[in-house]
């Protein structure tokens, strides 16, 4: 496992990091202010997990939705002056869960090569990418998790464990850093169980580390009663915008119409105008005049580069996206 090193940035390090807090847009702003205000040095590292499994379900596929944590992370990154993105999937974490350890070898597999050529394609030279398997071999890893486990006393789930000592485990060997998650915002309320700061609240109590958490919006799925997602899981591959060379996004949108109300298939598309225009900040400005050909361009990117230096074919999914410009 390799990690880079670099030296500290400037002293204006929180000044900036407070500017993305406040603009960039995937970030939900009002829960992300407190990591400016509690960090006393400049992050060493951003780090980010990748979740493969709910509860009982093995996700099938990368949403697109995981770069609404990735290009966050990076700007980040950019920012403070951090030396490192990493960018943990969580394998160990699924067998807790109790699911096929083959299923879970696959899926963990695929979604480090996809991340990989994220990182390749869009050129995130100090991202990199660690299964939670492979953390700590040595058995430092297990001598954070041991008093983790004791302090809980049998009260949490183990998937919570690791969680607390990913984060406990990478502080004290890498120093200060910023982990960035994804909250449901709002919808909190009715759901405070399911995303990332029902995790990050028992670091803590349960380990004695402190970090600073920067909270970006849930993913969205094509679906009126699970319209918000966790941004790496993906359950029904129809309702969602998926990582994946052959995904036809226009078609995708259009066919919603059959399952998911308007205000859903709405609010999935906001979303993509947030990713694009994030993308576009932190990676290449993409020239297209609808939020479907902006993801396909994002996807010709990472899957199809050599797509990008010649005229897109006329092929019947071309035309149709091409002819939903007036609705973009």
């Amino acid at each position: 496992m390799t990690f880079f090193t670099d030296s500290r940035g400037p002293d204006e390090w929180r000044r900036r990091l407070a500017r993305v807090v406040e603009q960039e847009p995937l970030i939900l702003t009002r829960p992300s202010r407190p990591a400016v205000a509690s960090l006393r040095e400049a992050p060493r590292m951003v780090y980010l997990g990748v979740g493969l499994c709910s509860r009982h379900h093995l996700s099938v596929g990368l949403p697109i939705d995981i770069l609404g944590l990735i290009l966050p992370a990076e700007a980040i990154r950019r920012a403070v002056g951090a030396s490192q993105l990493l960018v943990l999937v969580a394998d160990a974490h699924a067998m807790t869960n109790h699911l096929p350890a083959l299923e879970i070898e696959r899926r963990a597999r695929l979604t480090v090569q996809v991340l990989a050529r994220i990182a390749r394609r869009l050129g995130l030279s100090r991202m990199v990418v660690v299964r939670a398997s492979m953390l700590g071999r040595g058995g430092d890893y297990d001598r954070v998790l041991r008093p983790v486990v004791e302090t809980s006393q049998g009260r949490h789930h183990p998937y919570v464990l690791r969680q607390v000592a990913d984060v406990a485990y990478l502080t004290k060997r890498f120093g200060t850093l910023v982990k960035v998650g994804w909250s449901l915002g709002p919808e909190r309320a009715r759901h405070r169980h399911t995303d990332e700061v029902s995790f990050d609240r028992w670091v803590t109590p349960l380990s004695g580390v402190e970090a600073a958490y920067v909270y970006c919006w849930p993913g969205r799925a094509l679906d009126d009663d699970r319209g918000r997602a966790p941004p790496y899981i993906v359950r029904d591959p129809g309702r969602r915008i998926l990582l994946h060379g052959s995904e036809d996004v226009a078609r995708k949108l259009e066919r919603a119409a059959d399952h998911a109300s308007l205000p859903t298939v709405r609010a999935v598309r906001n979303h993509l105008r947030r990713l694009a225009t994030s993308y576009a900040r932190t990676v290449t400005p993409i020239q297209a005049p609808t939020v479907e050909l902006r993801m396909q361009r994002i996807l010709d990117h990472v899957f199809r580069p050599a797509a990008l230096t010649r005229a897109t074919p006329a092929t019947p999914a071309a035309r149709a996206r091409r002819g939903s410009a007036a609705t973009g």
